[in-house]
C-alpha cells in the first residue's frame, strides 16, 4: 500500500466478518487467507497485506474490534464479581471466540511477543473490574487480590471453554463463592494480625 494511502474501513470489516463466519462454520482450521478473500469479495494478496498471518488475521477480526465492556463495579463483592465473570463467560462463550482461543493460543507458543499481547489484551479490562469492585468492598492486600484475580480468570477461563455456555454460567457462582471466601479469610485474619499486634 503506497505511504499516506488510507486503509478502506469497508474492507476490513469485510475481512473481520469473513473471519467471524468461518470461525463459527468450521472453527480455527477453516480460516485460511483464500476462504476469508473468497467471502469478503476481496484479492488474497489486500489480505495479507493487512494481516501477514492467520493468527494475525484471526485475533484481529475476534478481538481488535471487540465491544465487550465490563460491567460497573458494585459495592457487593459478591455481586461484583458474579456480573464480571457471567460477563466473561458470555463473551468467551461466543461461537468466534470459543473457536478462535485454542488455535491462537496453539499457535502463540512459539511466539511470546503475540502470546502476551492476547494476553495483556484479554486480561486488562477483567483485571481492571476485578480490581474496582475488590477495592470499593474489600481491604484485601494488593499480593490477595492479585492471587484472587489469575485464580478467578483462569477458572472462568476455563470453565468458558470446556463447558457448554448454560453449565459455564452456573459455574459461575461457584467460582465466585471460592474467591469471595478467599477474599474475606485474608481480611478476617489481618484483622486478626492487627488485634495481636
Amino acid at each position: 500500500m503506497p505511504a499516506g494511502r488510507r486503509r478502506d474501513p469497508a474492507i476490513d470489516d469485510a475481512v473481520r466478518r469473513a473471519v467471524l463466519r468461518l470461525l463459527r462454520d468450521g472453527g480455527y482450521d477453516a480460516v485460511s487467507f483464500q476462504q476469508v478473500a473468497r467471502l469478503a469479495g476481496v484479492g488474497q494478496p489486500t489480505v495479507y497485506r493487512r494481516w501477514p498471518t492467520k493468527p494475525a488475521l484471526v485475533e484481529a477480526a475476534v478481538f481488535s474490534a471487540s465491544d465487550w465492556t465490563p460491567p460497573p463495579p458494585t459495592r457487593n463483592l459478591r455481586a461484583g464479581l458474579r456480573s464480571l465473570g457471567q460477563a466473561v463467560v458470555d463473551g468467551l462463550a461466543e461461537p468466534a471466540t470459543r473457536a478462535a482461543v485454542p488455535g491462537l493460543l496453539a499457535a502463540y507458543q512459539q511466539d511470546e511477543a503475540a502470546h502476551t499481547r492476547l494476553r495483556a489484551w484479554a486480561e486488562a479490562p477483567v483485571r481492571q473490574a476485578f480490581d474496582a469492585t475488590v477495592t470499593a468492598t474489600s481491604t484485601a492486600s494488593r499480593t490477595a487480590r492479585d492471587a484472587a484475580f489469575d485464580v478467578y480468570l483462569a477458572a472462568l477461563i476455563g470453565v468458558a471453554l470446556t463447558r457448554t455456555p448454560p453449565q459455564a454460567r452456573r459455574s459461575v457462582g461457584d467460582i465466585v463463592n471460592v474467591i469471595a471466601a478467599f477474599l474475606e479469610d485474608g481480611q478476617k485474619e489481618m484483622a486478626a494480625d492487627e488485634d495481636g499486634s
